[in-house]
């Protein structure tokens, strides 16, 4: 009888265990893409969330959770470097290009009640006007095998489609970026403007939200071809860029995305660009990335034999800070170009004014 009694208690302790390791409840939710509808060409952020709704997962490592992502008429950006999210990590990612799918395994305990998102950077492959919602994507998660039966029976997915508008007010022709000595650069050309404003240059450091890193004044004509040029002084983990075409009537459309890495270089502090360079029109764009602050700065121009002959007052930031400076008055020549009262700032740099 005590051993029987011994086998049974061993038997419910053992359950517990099991029960322990597997009563849980992932799920995936509030699928999203931004944004929708698609302008035709451009690219996008596809959005989930995941949710572990009850208690721990800790077992990942004989039997995780995989959680797999299909696309439709739309591609990654940089393959598995296009995943992000804060929630992201949770998963080792996979991205084969035959299937068009991302699988993510779980490398790391789950918390009961944790969650958090992952976002995808894509582009479009196969354009889909509307109304037809045929672009975007799939998701299934897969519960680890011993939570079959207990709380979770059938894996979980999450589905969302859109479809593209035609509508571009401006012919972009390329865009483009690499990386080059710890900076970003990035160009593009138009093949015709035709009651164009300008262009925003938008970056995201996190793969979710964007933010407006210069404003570049249209200044092609409905015939010609005409290029743009910038400098992203301050490279990060994630760097995804787009660009926002806006018309004259205030219609906007936007880009494809683009990535650039780091390629193993920090940051570089203390230093700024000049472009377009060498200019063919009467402006140009200073973008500094200071370490100090200063509200009785100044932009010096010399000529080559160091003669002031053009100096314009700034106030500087800590961080990035971009000046539209007017050359209208500077000859076609070769100017240096430096800074006085931002004394982190110690070198110049050569920039060359053209006719058109």
């Amino acid at each position: 009888m005590k051993n029987l009694l011994f086998t049974f208690i061993v038997i419910l302790l053992s359950m517990s265990f099991v029960f322990g390791q597997c009563i849980n409840n992932p799920s995936i939710q509030q699928g999203d893409i931004n944004p929708a509808p698609l302008v035709n060409g451009a690219g996008g952020i596809l959005t989930l969330s995941y949710v572990e709704n009850l208690l721990d997962y800790t077992d990942e490592e004989t039997d995780p959770i995989t959680l797999t992502i299909c696309l439709l008429n739309i591609v990654p950006v940089s393959g598995a470097g296009s995943v992000s999210g804060s929630f992201s990590g949770t998963f080792n990612w996979l991205y084969d290009a035959s299937s068009n799918c991302f699988q993510g395994t779980q490398n790391q305990d789950i918390l009961g009640g944790a969650g958090g998102q992952i976002t995808i950077a894509f582009n479009q492959s196969s354009p889909v006007l509307c109304p037809s919602n045929q672009m975007g994507y799939n998701a299934n998660l897969q519960p680890a095998a011993c939570m079959n039966g207990i709380n979770e029976t059938v894996d979980d997915t999450e589905s969302v489609y859109t479809c593209a508008v035609a509508f571009v007010p401006i012919e972009l022709s390329e865009f483009f970026g690499y990386s080059k000595n710890c900076k970003g650069l990035l160009e593009w050309t138009t093949q015709s403007e035709v009651d164009f404003s300008h262009f925003e240059l938008e970056k995201s450091i996190n793969g979710e939200t964007f933010q407006t890193i210069a404003t570049i004044k249209g200044k092609g004509s409905e015939i010609e071809s005409t290029s743009y040029s910038y400098v992203d002084l301050q490279l990060r983990d994630i760097n995804l860029y787009r660009l926002k075409s806006v018309d004259l009537d205030g219609s906007v459309s936007y880009s494809k995305l683009i990535s650039l890495t780091r390629d193993g270089c920090s940051a570089q502090d203390g230093g700024f660009a000049v472009f377009p360079n060498p200019a063919y029109n009467n402006s140009i764009n200073v973008q500094l990335n200071s370490t100090v602050e200063s509200n009785d700065a100044t932009i010096v121009f010399t000529d080559v034999l160091g003669r002031v002959l053009m100096e314009v007052p700034i106030a500087v930031a800590f961080g990035i800070n971009n000046f539209d400076v007017d050359i209208d008055k500077l000859a076609d020549a070769t100017y240096f170009i430096g800074f006085r009262g931002v004394e982190a700032i110690k070198e110049t740099k050569k920039f060359v004014k053209l006719s058109n």
